[in-house]
């Protein structure tokens, strides 16, 4: 593992190996800034900014002051290992920080005014919607720029650049766009046709060629995401990039909701109605029309592009062989799909906050006057002047939501009068009325509620008149048209009346008559709560100010959202008169503190600094108070750089704290060090009662810390010539000034520092020394002043790295040969056993290696803890330079290791498809087997990795039609492909090269491999109740039978039931036999032991009662001494325990006959007739073992009726022992279940054979019956002695065979006879035997009645394996142990000779012959 991976894992050494030989490698090849996301040390994500700059938005400046508080709490929040400071993972990211505060103020400058906006729900509706679609784009957006330069299909690729493109267009053009001023950003949003933005943006979801959504479903219709197996890469790529591309559709939707929603808002306030109009009906078709491509709306034969999408995401899902994937884009596909999910959801539901009607223009205007008390109001007065045209607009508004505007209803000319009577429709919304005199911009005149439809129209003009610039002129006009009606309490734009008006242009004479007329108005807010005094006080109208303050105005009032007083705006434009104008007012908090914590004297401390000066000197202003962030007004001194008014802090009488800390324990000795502001720095250390060694809270960074680590180095040789200056101080981590200066790199600070007394070996909690930093730095004056100083050359990390290792992880060839100059120790090695040997592999570093292969060649051979040398790691990075290299000093690429593995094995089981490619074309040997026999393609489809098969197989790297183990590579390849249920390899056997093969579904049946067995049933169409053509068996038998555990117990899992219930659900009549031999699926259960299948199976409507072959299975259960299985027949199933087979023989006679003792007392126990006679009037007792027979009589003469003595009945022992059916509990791993189930697992109405105990079987032969160990004992016996046993008088009573009898019993001896030659005789040779041809001889002697020829013809075979060597006789012998019982100790060899075959075979041996008791 390379350095930079394992130094930062916490506590994880290496990873466990899976096998001897086989282990799990992952790839090393790391990037700079992957190494970063590694270790987590990129930077932190700057979710906190949007807070930030929303606290600080009240301030003067807040761009300036935002950036280093963010990069202050990024620093709380960051990591602290020296290390990754040095890597520069840790660099605090000023310049992304303040461009991407920049982007928020920008936002705030360019949004509208609040309050009025009649689309703000809807703006704010889609930026949520954006925000959210974007963060997700955002993680996504790395993934999408590998699938960029990975992606190897032409025709995918053609299809993603294309996709590619449309974003990159998108991001750069919405970036550009987003960087203008307001009104330049209007004009750009609404440039000409050919080249507006919008409207490209819009094309997005047509069909047109080349479009979003065009592209995107090319990748649909072609079926380019899905994939076919797990080596399928440019299908996950497509599926990521389709997936990301439908990110950015949406985005794209959301983005021009927003945008059109901001220009219709726009024009409205512009009072450009038309244009409102026209872009409130862009925004309303962008929504539908998008939202119908998207989820569709009430269509049936729409295809929405995210069901489509999620649909195609969970059909990848659910194939079998993508749990066994190992790629990280799936995976971001998989953890984002949730997200997308809900995204549907809320798009599916999601309407937009608008008024869908439009109103219409019907407005009847009346100059005549209603009553004679109104006075008549003449021409001209204000905008009413003879011969100019007035028309009217309505809008509807209800609950925030707001319609289009109506047309302009019919002009008319002014005359003699103004003012007219406007009357309207009613509705049960309110209703907005616009006025427009001629072309000029039209104005809000009145909001009606539902139960108004007449007003007349005079109220707008006392609003207009109230902010006329000439006093005198605007009394007379607000007298005039109050006296006439006018309402002093209507409200306009953003809710302001004509109070707020007045408070605008200073018009106190004004304001005095609308008080006279509604005292109330003195504190009336707007929409964002802003009082005539906020207004009067950020206008500077300092008399207006008096006025509203002799009036009683509330001095204290605040603003809605920001929580402003008038003294905070004052404070903020620094307009000191009105600061001390207010602060004549009796009550006045000057204190009182924003929404962010902010009081006044916080938004004083600006450029000029003249109101601060007087909050400070003149006011009780607190000047060590707190904002919420815990900033005082000196920390914001610091952050906009206004050292005078920390001057006039510092000076003051109110005693400020120099070392006051904020919320990330910041004090303002650490901002200014920061910022690398020099002249703070000076004036602070000269301070008396300054802290210079102060240590923030939560990462105890010093000030000197701070400025090394910003790399402000001027400020840190300040520092360092303050006199109590701390050059040991260490932070979290023990990391010190020195740590610091030599991962930045500065030899200067390093100089300073180690010349003022610092040692310099001092370690962090890492272990690391300044050594081990700046060798890790690009600096290289750095490691090698630090040498001279006379640094630890061997010290070691708390991983055991040493400097050597960073050098040679590095590639720092001129420091490795200083370092090997001192004589550092090249052979050291850290705690998983790596050497610098390894690094510089790993790292590719050619000319590292060749030094160190040059100074010392036993190099060549080193491991690490996982067993990984100088070669493996070359060919695993694929170095090819670092490759040959090792190859000319004697690496070889065909070397074996213990278990046989060659390079070549070790990476296709890893699924390393590109190392393997690399080794072939490098050299290596694709033949080769190792010790289990298995070449580089058995293993790739043994573990699943389809790519390295397909490869192989195309590359010509292998001959499937090659003979292997009696039938063809091929044959063997799809079986264990089946075997270890490895559904790609699967598939690329039978889709692509279009073989199947191996009986497939009654492999996996067999194996309980539900998917497989539903992909060849639903998928490839194959009867799942026809039987097999070698065994003719059918798949449902099989799966009950199972493998590899045959009679095993524990074989009866869940995962086997799961696929007994699909195929019972796919079999029309659940008692038809299921094989040539009248087995039924009860019977199968019965007699591979598995209870709750045979449960299932009756529950489910199987005969418990139906005969094989005349035997009832309760019967056959006896016979075989299947415990449980009795017990659940008898007690679950209701079987009688005295029902008969067709020779009339009972349960208890074939329990008795086979001595299974617990069978019998059972069957007793439950009313088995004791005395019941079958053929040839036999009772249990007569036929009975020594144990049962042994119990019967102890149970005395009550349970016999007319006992006689026991009638000689003798059993032919050699058939007593043989087994009913001769099936293995384990499966060899190198043959196929099929090949070793017999004809069918059944009962036969001769009971005397009965199913035996299975011997255990070791690592090279299985268990084994009895008759089979007797056979090949003579066989053992005929090489080592030249005699032959005599089996003629057990022989000689053996009665016929059936057909199954003797299909089952020779395919248990070929198979010993396989395994036997398989531990004697390591040659590839024996692959080009015939074992179906051995099994075919073995059945036609055991069906002649002939078994004592199997020996001879077992002999026959052995001709060309004449070398057995002592130590293969030993194994031999242990072998003979293992099948016979026989112990080794007790066969004596007399003499060692080298060629020990038997003459009886025809072979040549010595006369001295081996003695076999």
């Amino acid at each position: 593992v390379s350095i930079f991976i394992f130094h930062f894992s916490a506590n994880i050494l290496v990873r466990n190996s899976e096998m001897k030989g086989k282990r799990v490698i992952s790839k090393r090849e790391m990037s700079k800034a992957d190494q970063c996301t590694f270790l987590s040390y990129q930077s932190v994500a700057y979710g906190t900014l949007g807070d930030v700059a929303g606290d600080v938005s009240s301030i003067e400046g807040a761009d300036l002051v935002a950036t280093p508080i963010a990069a202050g709490g990024h620093l709380a929040k960051g990591a602290t290992d020296a290390a990754m400071i040095a890597m520069d993972c840790s660099s605090i990211p000023f310049d992304e920080i303040k461009q991407q505060l920049n982007q928020r103020f920008n936002e705030v400058d360019k949004k509208l005014q609040k309050g009025a906006e009649a689309l703000e729900n809807v703006t704010e509706l889609a930026e949520k919607t954006y925000s959210s679609v974007e963060k997700m784009r955002v993680e996504m957006r790395e993934g999408f720029n590998h699938v960029i330069a990975t992606i190897e299909n032409a025709n995918t690729k053609q299809i993603i650049t294309g996709i590619n493109q449309i974003i990159q267009y998108f991001n750069d053009e919405r970036e550009n766009i987003n960087n203008r001023q307001k009104e330049d950003y209007v004009a750009k949003l609404q440039e000409p046709a050919s080249g507006n933005f919008l409207l490209y943006l819009r094309k997005s979801r047509t069909s047109e060629d080349g479009s979003l959504h065009s592209l995107l479903f090319k990748i649909i219709n072609q079926e380019l995401a899905i994939p076919n197996n797990a080596a399928d890469n440019n299908a996950i790529r497509a599926l990521f990039a389709l997936f990301y591309g439908t990110q950015t559709f949406i985005s794209i939707m959301f983005y021009l909701v927003k945008q059109y929603s901001y220009l219709a808002d726009y024009h409205y306030q512009n009072g450009n109605l038309a244009e409102f109009n026209s872009n409130f009906d862009h925004m309303k078709t962008v929504f539908q029309d998008f939202k119908f491509t998207l989820i569709g709306i009430n269509t049936s034969n729409s295809k929405p592009l995210v069901n489509t999408v999620l649909s195609i995401i969970e059909d990848v899902k659910n194939k079998r062989f993508i749990r066994n994937l190992r790629s990280n884009l799936y995976q971001k596909i998989i953890k984002s799909t949730k997200s997308l999910l809900d995204l549907r959801e809320k798009i599916t539901k999601m309407d937009l906050p608008i008024i869908e009607d439009t109103p219409k223009s019907s407005v009847l205007i009346n100059f005549r006057e209603k009553s004679s008390s109104v006075p008549r109001i003449e021409t001209p007065i204000l905008k009413w002047t003879p011969g100019t045209v007035v028309k009217y607009a309505i809008q509807y508004e209800q609950d925030g939501k707001y319609s289009k505007i109506s047309k302009w209803s019919n002009p008319i000319t002014v005359q003699r009068l103004a003012n007219p009577y406007i009357t309207i429709d009613k509705d049960r919304r309110n209703r907005l009325v616009f006025r427009q005199f001629g072309n000029e911009k039209p104005e809000l005149i009145s909001i009606l509620d539902s139960s108004q439809n007449e007003f007349r129209d005079i109220h707008r003009d006392l609003y207009n008149a109230a902010q006329m610039p000439y006093k005198e002129t605007a009394l007379g006009i607000c007298r005039k048209l109050i006296d006439s009606g006018a309402q002093v309490g209507a409200s306009f734009e953003m809710g302001r009346k004509s109070i707020h008006a007045s408070a605008t242009a200073g018009n106190d004479d004004v304001a005095r008559l609308l008080l006279a007329k509604n005292n109330g108005l003195l504190n009336v807010p707007d929409k964002n709560g802003y009082t005539p005094l906020h207004i009067a006080s950020e206008r500077k109208n300092n008399d207006f100010v008096k006025f509203l303050l002799e009036k009683g105005a509330d001095v204290n009032v605040r603003t809605f959202a920001n929580e402003l007083t008038p003294l905070h705006l004052a404070a903020r434009q620094d307009f000191t008169i009105i600061v001390k104008t207010l602060m004549e007012k009796r009550g006045i908090d000057v204190n009182a503190k924003e929404r962010a914590g902010f009081t006044p004297l916080h938004l004083s401390i600006t450029s000029n600094s003249r109101a601060a000066r007087t909050l400070i000197n003149e006011t009780p202003a607190g000047i060590n108070i707190k904002s919420n962030s815990g900033l005082t007004p000196l920390h914001l001194a610091v952050l906009q750089n206004n050292l005078s008014a920390a001057k006039v802090l510092v000076k003051s009488n109110k005693k400020v704290k120099l070392n006051e800390m904020d919320n990330n324990g910041m004090t303002p000795l650490h901002y200014a060090s920061m910022l690398g502001n020099l002249e703070f720095v000076k004036y602070f250390t000269s301070e008396q009662g300054i802290d210079v060694n102060a240590k923030t809270k939560v990462k105890n960074w010093t000030p000197l810390h701070l400025a090394i680590l910003f790399k402000k180095f001027d400020v840190a040789q300040s520092l360092l010539q303050v006199r109590n200056i701390d050059i040991s101080t260490r932070a979290d981590q023990a990391i010190t000034p020195l740590h610091l200066a030599a991962a930045t790199g500065n030899s200067q600070i390093v100089k300073t520092i180690l010349n003022s007394g610092a040692v310099v070996d001092q370690e962090t909690a890492n272990g690391f020394t300044a050594l081990h930093l700046a060798i890790m730095n690009p600096n290289t004056e750095t490691p090698q002043f630090l040498i001279a100083k006379g640094a630890n050359i061997n010290a070691k990390t708390n991983d055991g790295s040493t400097p050597l290792h960073f050098a040679a992880a590095l590639g720092k060839t001129n420091i490795f040969q200083l370092l090997m100059d001192k004589g550092a120790n090249i052979k050291a090695e850290n705690l998983i056993n790596q050497m610098p040997i390894h690094e510089a592999v790993v790292n590719g570093h050619l000319a590292i290696v060749k030094m160190l292969i040059e100074q010392d060649s036993s190099l060549m051979n080193a491991k690490n803890m996982r067993d990984e040398y100088p070669f493996y790691l070359a060919a695993e990075k694929r170095y090819k330079d670092v490759f040959n290299y090792l190859e000319s000093k004697g690496a070889d690429v065909n070397e074996k290791n213990n278990d046989g593995n060659t390079l070549l094995h070790l990476f296709s089981i890893n699924g390393e498809v590109e190392v393997v490619q690399f080794l072939i074309q490098n050299g290596a040997d694709f033949r080769l087997r190792n010790k289990e026999r298995k070449s580089f393609f058995d293993l790739a489809v043994e573990f699943g990795h389809a790519g390295i098969v397909g490869y192989a197989i195309e590359e010509n790297k292998v001959d499937l039609q090659e003979p292997y183990r009696g039938k063809t590579i091929l044959y063997h390849a799809i079986c264990d492909s089946v075997k270890y249920d490895r559904i790609e390899v699967v598939r690329y056997f039978v889709e692509t090269l279009n073989e199947d093969q191996c009986s497939p579904l009654q492999e996996a049946a067999a194996y309980a491999h539900l998917d497989l067995v539903k992909y060849f049933v639903q998928e490839r169409g194959i009867n799942p109740t026809a039987f097999n053509n070698d065994n003719q068996v059918s798949p449902l038998c099989i799966a009950i039978v199972g493998a590899p555990c045959g009679f095993v117990k524990s074989c009866d899992t869940p995962e086997r039931l799961d696929v007994v219930e699909y195929l019972v659900d796919k079999t029309p009549d659940i008692n038809k036999e299921c094989d040539t031999q009248q087995s039924t699926p009860v019977s199968s259960a019965v007699y591979g032991n598995k209870v709750s299948i045979l449960n299932y199976l009756i529950r489910n409507g199987a005969d418990p009662n139906k005969k094989v072959r005349g035997d009832p299975p309760l019967f056959i259960a006896a016979m075989i001494g299947q415990y449980d299985i009795v017990k659940s027949l008898v007690e679950q199933h209701k079987i009688d325990v005295n029902t008969r087979n067709k020779e009339q023989f009972t349960p208890l006679h074939a329990a008795a006959s086979n001595d299974h003792i617990d069978v019998v007392k059972y069957l007793i126990q439950k009313g088995a007739d004791v005395n019941a006679k079958g053929d040839e009037n036999l009772k249990p007792i007569d036929l009975a073992g020594e144990k049962s027979k042994a119990y019967l009589r102890s149970l005395g003469r009550r349970f016999f009726r007319n006992e006689s003595p026991s009638k000689s009945f003798e059993i032919d022992k050699f058939n007593a022992i043989m087994p009913e059916v001769s099936m293995s509990g384990k499966v060899s791993h190198d043959s196929n279940f099929i090949q070793h189930i017999s004809s069918g697992t059944r009962s036969k109405s001769n009971f005397n054979s009965a199913k035996n105990k299975m011997y255990a079987e070791n690592s090279h032969v299985r268990s084994i019956d009895v008759n089979g160990a007797l056979l090949l004992l003579d066989f053992m016996v005929r090489v080592f002695s030249n005699r032959k046993m005599n089996y003629a008088a057990s022989i000689s009573g053996i009665k016929s065979r059936s057909n199954s009898e003797a299909q089952a019993e020779a395919l248990i001896l070929t198979e010993r006879f396989e395994h036997l030659l398989n531990a004697l005789i390591a040659d590839q040779s024996i692959d080009s035997l015939d074992f179906s041809n051995v099994h075919s001889r073995i059945y036609k002697a055991i069906i002649n009645g002939n078994p004592n020829g199997i020996s001879e013809m077992l002999c026959s075979y052995a001709k060309e394996y004449s070398e057995l060597d002592p130590e293969k006789i030993e194994k031999l012998l242990q072998e003979f142990e293992t099948l016979t019982f026989t112990k080794s100790s007790e066969i004596q060899i007399n003499e060692k000779f080298s060629h020990a075959l038997f003459e009886t075979c025809g072979l040549n041996r010595p006369t001295n012959v081996l003695q076999i008791k």
